[in-house]
Formats: structure tokens, sequence, C-alpha cells
């Protein structure tokens, strides 16, 4: 129980390069991890301190970011760490784990259980917010400042217009942009809108999927 409510944590183990893959232990343990991905709210992705980001982080990450569910970095034997300043954390695992710069990053150690509990709190509150969604009023007024201070290329010579957005909570957590003439955004826009976005705290650890549509 935590905050009064139940929380399930399940270990699973990484997610390998199919190429790796070849005994039918290596096999059952993908696919559970694989399954349990799909099955949870958000996932603690926890990396070893002393060895930094490996490939497995970063295909667990990437899974999880694409199939819409929470996430949380916790780099774990924090205790065992000396000449690193904490502060300097997220940057740096961000920059090592591209396209989950959304997440928390928070050093954590099972050993002595520093932020043990805070990271757990941390995680809680990612799915409470996913569930529930935020007010109109916070994001709404960032989204619109980001696209009048700097609007979308053109379509084919046609200036692209933001007629209507909508808050979808869930797994994932979606936001519908409807434009005209046609539903379409760069893709380095969309990263330039969700940046912005990211300004709000309560959005830290959501990834957001932005789903284009155009008005009738």
């Amino acid at each position: 129980m935590l905050q009064g409510q139940l929380v399930h944590l399940l270990d699973t183990a990484g997610l390998r390069h199919r190429r790796k893959v070849r005994s039918p232990v290596d096999i059952f343990s993908m696919a559970r991890t694989i399954e349990a991905i799909e099955r949870c709210d958000a996932a603690l992705l926890v990396l070893d301190a002393t060895i930094g980001v490996t490939r497995d982080d970063q295909r667990i990450a990437t899974r999880v970011r694409e199939i819409g569910r929470g996430l949380a970095i916790l780099v774990n034997k924090w205790d065992t760490v000396r000449g690193v300043r904490a502060d300097g954390l997220t940057e740096t695992v961000h920059r090592q784990l591209s396209g989950v710069s959304f997440a928390p990053v928070i050093p954590v150690s099972a050993k002595t259980g520093f932020q043990v509990t805070q990271s757990l709190e941390t995680i809680l509150r990612i799915v409470q917010t996913m569930r529930q969604g935020i007010p109109e009023s916070l994001w709404s007024p960032l989204l619109l400042r980001a696209w009048q201070r700097m609007p979308p290329g053109r379509f084919r010579g046609r200036a692209i217009h933001l007629q209507r957005a909508q808050w979808i909570p869930g797994r994932p957590t979606r936001l519908e942009l409807v434009t005209r003439p046609v539903a379409w955004l760069p893709p380095a826009y969309q990263r330039y809108l969700l940046k912005q976005l990211y300004q709000l705290p309560r959005l830290a650890g959501i990834p957001i999927h932005l789903i284009l549509r155009t008005s009738a």
C-alpha cells in the first residue's frame, strides 16, 4: 500500500537485441518483459550508476514511450558514486537515453533506501495524472503561445491553422489537434510543441501522443 492505494510492482528482465536472444529462457524472459510493459500503467527503469546507460536500457525506454506508459528513470547504487553532482544527472541521462527527456531522473540506493519511497510516490503521481488528466487551463495556454510564437511550416504553400485541441487521459495519454486545411505537422514541429508542454512539472513522466485530425 502506498498513500492508501494498492501498488503492484513487477520486476522484469531487460530487452536484448533479437540477434542475441537464442535460448528458450531468453525468449521467455523477453516475452514476459514485453507483456509486463504493455500491461503496466507506468515503468520504473532502473539504471546501474556504476555502469551507465546500456542498449537494453535504451530499448526498454523506447518501448515504454512508444506504447504510451508512464516512465520514471531510477539511477541505482547512488551511494557508490563519487565525483558526480546530482543536479547534472538528469541532463546526462536524458542525453544518453534519446526520446525520453520527459521522464524524471531520480538517484536512489536500494541498499540504503535513499529516495526509494520518493521514487514510488513519483510513479504513483504519474499514474494518477495519466488517469485523471490535467485542467485545460494549464496546458492550453502553453500550446497556444507556442503555436503563435512559432507557427508550423506551410503545406503545399498553405498555412496550417489550429482549430481546437482536446486532452484525452489514459494509456497512452493523447493530445488531439484539429488542424486545417490538412491534418499534418512536421515531426520537428511536433517535438517543439511537446517540449513547450513539458514545461509543466505535472507532465513529467507522461509520454504524450499527438493525434492529428482535420476539421470537417
